[in-house]
């Protein structure tokens, strides 16, 4: 792996072997993550980005910022976008060793999920980084005398991702709906093909609870405020 001058300054450290958190920061990087390089006059920067919702900010400075200390001893530089929050690093050596484990630069419509994690015991952290990031938790009211039931759903541009998202958890018990939708999206505004996977119900929600897991601060008050009032 080529390290940069800057990087071996800084301390840049790349992973020789996959681990529990280099899983679940690859989910994080297949949900929200960008990688670029830009050429210029004065030479070619390497950009890694996450881009996150301005009410990420716990999940930013609490999980996203310590694990990637933790994994490349990299310090994500944050900023304030209009509508949203962007986590950034420049660092060559990252950038290639990120597509050196298959992430593309640019735009991500077609990521899979790595060939390295799937069949793996790694793919769960890996599943929670990505819902971390891309996924919704909800609790959802069918009438005034049942007790709200638990959705989780994944979006993603990728038709190949999130089918074979379905063909982890189909071998590992859940039970789940594939649809197409057309939506805006969130930063632009525009149209855009989208691909979204649905769990309903406890006995989903338990297992994915068990196998899987959550990080994001946000899904884990709605959890403690569900079961507070009479969840599972």
């Amino acid at each position: 792996m080529n390290l940069s001058r800057t990087d071996i300054e800084k301390g840049l450290s790349v992973p020789e072997f996959m681990t529990h958190e280099l899983a679940e920061e690859m989910g994080i990087h297949t949900g929200d993550g960008y990688l670029s390089i830009k050429k210029s006059i004065w030479g070619t920067k390497y950009i890694y980005e996450i881009a996150s919702s301005k009410k990420e900010r716990d999940y930013i400075d609490n999980i996203l910022v310590p694990l990637y200390k933790k994994i490349y001893n990299l310090n994500l530089h944050i900023r304030n976008g209009h509508s949203c929050l962007g986590c950034y690093a420049t660092s060559k050596g990252l950038c290639e060793f990120k597509r050196s484990i298959g992430f593309p630069i640019g735009r991500k419509d077609n990521i899979q999920i790595s060939g390295m994690l799937f069949g793996s015991p790694y793919i769960f952290d890996f599943l929670r980084g990505l819902f971390d990031t891309d996924g919704y938790l909800r609790f959802v009211n069918r009438n005034k005398k049942a007790r709200p039931y638990p959705r989780l759903d994944i979006t993603s541009k990728s038709k190949k991702l999130i089918y074979k998202v379905g063909e982890v958890l189909k071998v590992n018990g859940f039970t789940f709906s594939i649809t197409r939708q057309l939506q805006n999206h969130y930063l632009t505004n525009t149209p855009c093909e989208t691909w979204r996977i649905f769990l309903y119900g406890a006995k989903n929600f338990s297992r994915w609870e068990r196998l899987i897991g959550f990080s994001n601060p946000k899904n884990i008050q709605k959890i403690t405020e569900w079961k507070a009032t009479g969840g599972i």
